[in-house]
């Protein structure tokens, strides 16, 4: 009876252990899953922006292309008044387009940053929850080895008692 008791509460420590862990591997999923899911949100939107500043630009220099077949028609009506006036518009154009250039790649830069911050930070939580969680299963697996090995030597002695009993009788 004692032994079947030993075996049933060793048996149910076991389904602890089991459900603990279980428990333990669920959390480190849904940290995971959380994990990918905010990267490929972040993903999307770089992709995202990355598109719009494309739709920007393309429309800008759509626009401007067709400012400068305008201005080539004027100036072809005009040559001779327009061509000072035809040489700095080109210059503007292309430093602002310099301009428009060099901002829309710090303002990439800056979003890249960013998401890359905003990734960082979210795996250093990730990384840390998973430490605590590896954290806890080891002292439970401790304290699980310790619980064996005491019900072990305790089922060893009470073996142990009862061989010798058999054999003071015998």
């Amino acid at each position: 009876e004692a032994k079947a008791e030993a075996e049933a509460e060793a048996a149910a420590e076991r389904k602890r252990v089991d459900a603990r862990l279980l428990e333990l591997g669920a959390r480190l999923a849904t940290a995971e899953a959380r994990l990918d899911a905010a990267v490929e949100q972040l993903r999307q939107q770089l992709a995202s922006s990355v598109e719009q500043l494309r739709q920007q630009l393309a429309s800008s220099v759509e626009q401007l292309s067709s400012n400068l077949v305008q201005l080539r028609d004027e100036h072809r009506a005009h040559a001779g008044d327009l061509a000072s006036m035809q040489e700095s518009l080109v210059e503007a154009w292309r430093t602002e387009q310099s301009s428009f250039a060099d901002g829309l790649r710090d303002e990439q830069q800056e979003r890249l940053a960013y998401f890359e911050r905003e990734v960082g930070e979210k795996l250093a939580t990730l990384l840390d929850e998973q430490r605590v969680c590896f954290r806890q299963l080891s002292l439970e697996s401790g304290e699980t080895a310790v619980m064996h090995d005491r019900t072990r030597r305790l089922l060893e002695s009470r073996i142990e008692d009862i061989e010798k009993a058999v054999n003071r009788e015998s």
